[in-house]
């Protein structure tokens, strides 16, 4: 669902990068310090997933899941549900590209379970 997003952000002007695997995400990180981050909270291995994004990452994180009831309750700017709503993702992106601040800081109030 991810890749048929793309198009449509890119023609909003947003870059999209689409990742997989958790190390080709880490690599990614590093190699283009991307404004905010996306995971899927339905991912087998998502507390490890989770916990490496955060450690990793100093941009706001995104989780995305079929259903908001899905989502675990850890730390983050915002949610996301498939399909996606391609005007809630672009808001995400510029909030994140213009005041990252506010994000985080949403992200560190976001209280509640387990951390990952």
């Amino acid at each position: 669902m991810a890749d048929t997003a793309s198009p449509s952000l890119k023609q909003l002007g947003i870059e999209t990068l689409i990742v997989e695997r958790l190390a080709d995400a880490i690599e990614a990180i590093d190699r283009f310090r991307p404004d905010i981050v996306f995971i899927d909270a339905e991912l087998p291995d998502f507390p490890k997933a989770y916990r490496t994004m955060t450690e990793q990452s100093p941009a706001p994180l995104v989780l995305t899941a079929r259903n908001a009831s899905s989502i675990p309750m850890v730390r983050r700017a915002g949610v996301a549900t498939k399909p996606y709503d391609i005007d809630e993702i672009a808001e995400f992106a510029r909030m994140a590209a213009d005041d990252p601040k506010s994000l985080l800081a949403k992200q560190a109030m976001q209280r509640g379970g387990s951390e990952g």
